[in-house]
Formats: structure tokens, C-alpha cells, sequence
């Protein structure tokens, strides 16, 4: 498989560390132990929140993009194909690229880079401080889009604030650790402290005289259903 350099030099594991960080901050003032329920954390809104989710989510949008130009060009290319078609009817010049949006990502569940951990759409992420299960991809089961990614959407687009809730933005936050967690990379994992790895091999993980696998990843909110 292609490994675009995003990927291969640990952007997006870095990306993450940043804004599960910024998320840490916001726990200061809106603590998961009080607010332990979806109803209690939709009523938990701010414009920290809302800049927060729009920074969520454009990484979501940059992760499955690159997955899908690098390892899955299927999909951009049927895509073209037929947008390309129509605009040829119509007496139009073909285009050259195309955007990608959330209906093109949820072709991915379907993917068979999902036969080791099961289909997105089902994978539970736990919420370390109250032992919650999200599932942020489930609403894909029903071939519908998940609410937070609808909210992201109404608070870039809309400026519609009260969609930046504490609720989508965690849903958010976990949706990208999936995406982190498929598209890992073991040493940024290993710096950031979210690989459970016993400490004497480390340093035969880092200069490669051992192949790191099958650990589990733990970051300071959240327990991935994915091992490395």
C-alpha cells in the first residue's frame, strides 16, 4: 500500500496530540465526571468548543482524503469518472480534480482495511473518566451522517454556535482517534505516551530492531478498541 507522507512522518498522530490537548483544557471548566451523559454535555456549548470542533473536524476531512488518494484511489477516480460523464452530456470541459465529501468516506466502511478490526461503523471507543462507549461512525450502519459531522458543518458553514456542544465535540475527538489509530504510526505513538508497550522494548521499537504490534493505545481521554 501507498503511505502518503502525512501519514508515514506522523502528522496526524500530531495533530491529534494538539487538540486532545486543547480538549484537556476545556475539562478544566466542563469536567466529564459531571457531565457524563449526551444530554448533559449538549447543553455544554461555547466558542471555544465551536473552534475546537471546526479544528476536529477539518482533520477528520484531511485524513480521510489522503486515505482515500493513497490507498483507496478507486473511489476519487469512479467519482470523477462520473461526474466527468455528465459534464461531457452537458457540452462541458471535463474537470481535472474533484472534491471529496463525507458520502465519498463512508464508502471506506466497506473497505477490506477493516478486516482486522471490524467495520468503523461498529468500533466503541471508551471514555476513560466515565467509561462511557462512543461509537462515533454508528449512524454509517444506516447509511445516514453522524450528527457531529453535520454540527461541524453548521458551525464552518453557519456560525450556528449552539451546535458546538461538549457531546460533539468528544464524538469528534474519538472519530479521529480512529482514523489515528488505522493509520498508525508507532513512534509518534510512543512519544505521545498512548502506546501500552512494555518500557524495556522501546527502544528496539524506536531503532527498529523490533516490529511494535498489537498493543493497545491509550490516550489521556480515551481507550481505543483498535491495537496498534
Amino acid at each position: 500500500m501507498t503511505i502518503d507522507p502525512y501519514f508515514e512522518v506522523g502528522y496526524h498522530v500530531d495533530r491529534y496530540y494538539e487538540l486532545e490537548e486543547d480538549f484537556l483544557k476545556v475539562m478544566k471548566y466542563m469536567p466529564l465526571e459531571m457531565n457524563n451523559t449526551p444530554d448533559t454535555r449538549e447543553r455544554a456549548t461555547s466558542t471555544y468548543l465551536a473552534d475546537l470542533l471546526i479544528r476536529i473536524g477539518s482533520n477528520i476531512d484531511i485524513t480521510f482524503r489522503k486515505m482515500i488518494l493513497s490507498n483507496f484511489s478507486h473511489i476519487y477516480d469512479e467519482k470523477l469518472s462520473k461526474i466527468n460523464e455528465k459534464r461531457k452530456a452537458q457540452g462541458k470541459e471535463p474537470l481535472s480534480e474533484i472534491n471529496l465529501n463525507f458520502e465519498d468516506y463512508r464508502r471506506l466502511n466497506s473497505e477490506s482495511i477493516w478486516r482486522v478490526n471490524g467495520k468503523l461503523s461498529d468500533c466503541k471507543v471508551t471514555i476513560i473518566q466515565t467509561g462511557e462507549f462512543l461509537t462515533p461512525f454508528e449512524d454509517w450502519k444506516e447509511e445516514k451522517t453522524p450528527t457531529w459531522w453535520s454540527s461541524y458543518n453548521h458551525v464552518k458553514h453557519h456560525a450556528e454556535f449552539d451546535k458546538a456542544n461538549l457531546n460533539n465535540v468528544i464524538q469528534a475527538l474519538a472519530a479521529l482517534l480512529l482514523l489515528i489509530c488505522i493509520n498508525k504510526h508507532s513512534i509518534k505513538l510512543l512519544n505521545y505516551g498512548y502506546l501500552c508497550i512494555d518500557p524495556k522494548f522501546k527502544r528496539m521499537v524506536i531503532t527498529n530492531h523490533r516490529k511494535e504490534s498489537h498493543h493497545d493505545i491509550i490516550t489521556k481521554i480515551f481507550i481505543s478498541p483498535i491495537q496498534s
